[in-house]
């Protein structure tokens, strides 16, 4: 195991090569802090609206997310979790005075898997990354359950977890592909269709069609 620099926030530190962690969430509110980076995946998206009460996916991305045009490609865009405009830059979906999160149930998998930290979801099942987080050094790492226990513990996660690696392999493979004006309607028109028009009765169904078309569409980029 390996305590190094977080390279995307300067000053944090993250613990490489580990491969389980016996953690126990103390409600502390610091795996909400320093946010503006959960990426949502598109089920993440009419779940929480319809958990929030809104009356769509689009209001959820109006009110709670923004927009994240990937390098290079100004046509092509993900969501995140918005962040608060204090110091901390603290989740907006954070409530401060219950400490607890307001999408508790339905939080993306971000949140869910904290500690863990993976940006490849092929390699689920080795070793990974552990924020380096106050609350974590009351943990044995080491011991306790591996990552891919944590999605088969949860139904929710489990069950889209097919659906989540055909998304990251296909938004992988369209972040290295070229970038040019004959392609950039392609890059739009994929990034609407996986993320937004959600209504709150959809599920893993019209998820799956989602992703269907837009893997179609990526053969002619």
């Amino acid at each position: 195991m390996r305590v190094v620099e977080n390279p995307y926030y300067p000053g944090m530190t993250i613990i490489e090569g580990v491969d389980r962690i016996d953690f126990h969430c103390k409600r502390c509110g610091g795996c909400c802090r320093y946010r503006g980076d959960i990426t949502l995946f598109p089920q993440d998206i009419p779940r929480i609206a319809k958990h929030l009460g809104l009356k769509s996916g689009d209001d959820f991305l109006q009110n709670y997310a923004e927009k994240v045009f990937i390098k290079g490609k100004p046509t092509f865009y993900k969501y995140v979790i918005k962040a608060k405009s204090d110091n901390l830059k603290t989740c907006i979906l954070y409530d401060e005075e219950k400490k607890a999160c307001k999408i508790h149930e339905a939080k993306p998998p971000a949140c869910f898997f904290f500690p863990f930290v993976t940006n490849d979801y092929r390699k689920i099942d080795s070793e990974c990354v552990i924020e380096d987080a106050p609350c974590i050094q009351e943990s044995e790492l080491g011991k306790g359950k591996k990552l891919i226990e944590y999605v088969k513990a949860n139904p929710l996660y489990e069950e889209e977890f097919d659906i989540r690696m055909r998304f990251e392999r296909l938004f992988v493979e369209l972040k290295v592909k070229q970038f040019s004006h004959m392609n950039e309607a392609l890059y739009s028109a994929i990034s609407k269709r996986l993320f937004e028009g959600y209504s709150i009765t959809d599920g893993k169904k019209e998820v799956e069609e989602r992703l269907n078309d837009a893997e179609e569409w990526a053969i002619f980029i």
